[in-house]
């Protein structure tokens, strides 16, 4: 992949992101306003167990997909391809219903885990086509990755998140009563929605990429030789998705018990929970929309050279990528700090929140140079390493939870500080890896 490839890609993916985010954080900023801290703190909780279930459906293919595509596309292997993406196709589709059958049956016992009681299972079901409808798209996004497509790609999450927008702001304007349950329910049907328009586009643009005549370039391949193929590529960043996952499980469930032990009420812990998760952490990942883009084009970059054994070019889009993200995340990361307390009230209009933004805006450069090393480590073949590293920075943060925040003298504040040494921990040790594998490139 030519250098002025990777940064068209990246430009077009970072811009596109841009504009998909501003769509998607209008819509956060909506929800928030119209079901309170509490309603967005529910939300929250209840999303590691959703995001459990997309872990499992889709196990790190999409990035296997995307690398294996990219090694492929650099030996014009038409025919492998498709036949890995068809693979995975059929293996994802049926691991979902798989896991749609199982939350179906467990719901009221994973609701009454994470609540206490079994209100909200209705909630959990709401989410079972969901996890088809990104699985599924995932897959195709790889795909669109592979093949240096990044436009199409962002095509497909504008309109995932285009038709998210504005039909459950017209369900909740003209057609649910304005309570915070009922609207609960439509912010829970909306991931479904606008899924399911985006895959009709990626399908009927991959009916386009490969119509049912191609020519076979390599011998035929068994399916269970790809699959395997696919899912021993998987295996890292499907296993850091699961710890991620779990940490974020224990945070949902055991950060508000936590701050109850600090002396907080049950609504009170709720209450901040939300604000944590659902206010302050998204603005701190703003500059991941810059990231993202780097990332997704970084990868299959550096398998392609890797393929074509370049590895001048390697360091260069590596050196390209750092800079990129320092440039972008040091200027915000002040800026955030600087005017956290007037983002707080403007964005959500809550006089808790900017205090929790200001403090987490410390971590922003760390984050965001962690997220493109994962990316430039993946593709490297350094993914075990990588997960490693993110997996030892989760525990530092989860045993805050458990140390700091029954504190009263610290309470929720020291789940921003493990936040913080998570961040720093992990960005020191993947600058070690980064420094072995690639000695010249300091």
């Amino acid at each position: 992949m030519k250098r002025s490839s990777f940064i068209y890609g990246s430009l077009i993916v970072a811009f596109s992101s841009m504009f998909i985010r501003l769509i998607s954080f209008s819509y956060q900023v909506y929800l928030v306003r119209a079901i309170g801290a509490e309603g967005i703190g529910i939300f929250h909780m209840l999303r590691p167990i959703f995001m459990i279930g997309l872990t499992i459906t889709t196990s790190g293919l999409p990035t296997a997909i995307s690398r294996l595509v990219s090694k492929s596309k650099a030996s014009n292997d038409n025919y492998r391809i498709r036949r890995s993406f068809k693979t995975s196709l059929v293996f994802v589709i049926g691991l979902s219903i798989i896991i749609g059958i199982i939350l179906y049956f467990s719901a009221d016992l994973l609701c009454t885990m994470v609540f206490g009681h079994a209100e909200y299972t209705h909630l959990i079901l709401l989410l079972i086509p969901a996890i088809v409808f990104i699985s599924v798209n995932s897959l195709f996004r790889g795909l669109l990755y592979g093949l240096n497509k990044m436009f199409k790609a962002s095509v497909s999450e504008l309109i995932e998140h285009s038709t998210r927008f504005v039909i459950v702001i017209l369900l909740v304007l003209f057609v649910i009563p304005q309570k915070s349950t009922g609207i609960i329910n439509i912010a829970f049907i909306g991931i479904s929605i606008g899924d399911f328009f985006a895959l009709i586009y990626l399908y009927r643009l991959y009916q386009k990429l490969f119509p049912d005549k191609y020519t076979i370039i390599t011998r035929s391949i068994s399916r269970l030789k790809v699959l395997r193929q696919l899912l021993r590529t998987s295996l890292s960043p499907t296993f850091l998705k699961f710890s991620r996952l779990l940490s974020q499980f224990v945070t949902a469930t055991m950060l508000p018990k936590m701050l109850m032990q600090a002396g907080f009420s049950q609504l009170a812990a709720t209450e901040t929970f939300g604000r944590i998760m659902g206010m302050a952490i998204p603005i701190v990942f703003i500059p991941f929309l810059f990231t993202s883009a780097l990332v997704v084009n970084i990868i299959p970059s550096i398998s392609h050279q890797l393929q074509q054994k370049k590895p001048a070019a390697i360091k260069n889009d590596i050196k390209l990528a750092l800079k990129l993200v320092l440039a972008v995340s040091i200027p915000l990361s002040l800026a955030i700090f600087a005017f956290g307390n007037n983002i707080g009230l403007l964005l959500y209009k809550d006089m808790y929140v900017g205090s929790y933004i200001k403090t987490l805006s410390l971590s922003i450069v760390f984050i965001s140079i962690n997220h493109v090393l994962y990316g430039i480590l993946y593709g490297l073949g350094q993914g075990k390493a990588a997960a490693a590293n993110r997996i030892a920075g989760m525990l530092i943060q989860l045993s805050t939870i458990f140390t700091l925040v029954p504190n009263p003298q610290y309470n929720i504040h020291g789940f921003l500080y493990g936040f913080i040494a998570s961040a720093v921990l992990t960005f020191l040790l993947d600058l070690r890896i980064l420094k072995k594998k690639i000695p010249a490139l300091f």
